[in-house]
Formats: C-alpha cells, structure tokens, sequence
C-alpha cells in the first residue's frame, strides 16, 4: 500500500521562534509526505486598529497616519517573512504556496484551513510581527478548526508522542479521523485526551 493521499500543508508564519520550528516540523512532514506547504503571514489589521486606545481630540489624523504606517510595515514584514520560507522550501524541493492575508489571525488561518489536510502552527503566534503575542489565536483553531493541527513548541524535537485532544464533539471526531487517515505519526505513541 503506497503513501496516502496527502495534498496540503497550512502553515502559519509570523517570524518567531515558534514558527521557524512549526517550518522545520511542515518541511520535515511535506518531504515525506509529497506535500505542498502553503506558508500563510497574516496582517492583524483588528490588532493594529486596536494598539492605541483612546485618541484625544485633534489626534484622529495623527492615529490614522500611525495606524498606515503600522499597516505598511507588517505588510513588508509579512512579505520578508514569505519571502525567506520560499527560499528555505525551494533549497530543500518543496513545494509551496503563498499567502498574505488581512484580518484576525484566528479567522483567517480558519478560513485557509478550508483548503488544506493539514495545519502546522506555534504554540504562540506573533502576527503583529514584533515581541507582543496575538493572544488566543491557537485556542480558537484548536476549538473550531476544520484539520487536524499540529501546535508546536519553539524549538524542534523528535516527535515520540503525540496527545490528541478530543471532546466527543462532530468537529472533533472529523479531525481525529483526517488525522488516523493522514498516517503521519503511526509509529509514535499515541494518547487521547477527553
């Protein structure tokens, strides 16, 4: 019985060290799988529109020009940072897409999901692009996500164990399901938590 039938990668990148080892986990998985990989940055354009509070009065054009300037630099970060993963899947024959998106993190990545078999995220994301933590992004993926996600920590390790979470609900029993199917991790130990 050959390989199975495993088309596509999510991945979510922001930069950090939790995304270059949720990259080396995808690489590793799409170059024995044949799998595409399809590296998505998100814009936080809800988190830049939120990082200031209140604005006193005759401050409004100043926070629209702060809010554009913000918008413009995650847009040349997110570009720098698929730019980099292109390079890095390229020099290893693996094939990629490329998205950058605008939005809520956890939306967005939801939505790519629909396309993909597989999602490969940090245990924390960084979607802003600078040291401040989009908080509650993987939460919401792992509470109403579409595939079987793989959260990682930030550095790489051999996976021994794999702890599948599962609460009895149809989301969840679908996912748990692509993951039997996917036959990524046969030889790990395998746990299920309910």
């Amino acid at each position: 019985m050959g390989k199975p039938d495993f088309a596509k990668i999510l991945l979510g990148l922001d930069g950090s060290n939790y995304a270059e080892a949720a990259k080396e986990y995808a690489c590793e998985i799409a170059k024995a799988q044949d799998a595409i990989i399809t590296g998505v940055a998100i814009i936080d354009l809800p988190g830049i529109k939120s990082s200031s509070g209140p604005v006193p009065l005759g401050g409004a054009h100043y926070e629209v020009q702060r809010e554009e300037h913000l918008l413009e630099e995650t847009q040349e970060k997110a570009k720098a940072i698929l730019e980099q993963f292109a390079h890095a899947c390229e020099a290893r024959h693996i094939k990629t897409e490329l998205h950058a998106d605008t939005g809520s993190p956890f939306s967005e990545i939801i939505e790519e999901s629909k396309f993909h078999d597989f999602t490969v995220i940090g245990k924390k994301s960084y979607f802003g692009y600078t040291d401040h933590e989009t908080f509650g992004t993987l939460e919401k993926i792992l509470k109403n996500g579409l595939t079987p996600v793989l959260a990682v920590p930030n550095s790489v390790r051999p996976i021994e164990k794999v702890l599948v979470a599962y609460d009895n609900s149809v989301p969840a029993a679908k996912v748990v399901h692509m993951f039997l199917l996917l036959s990524i991790w046969n030889t790990c130990d395998i746990h299920c938590y309910m």
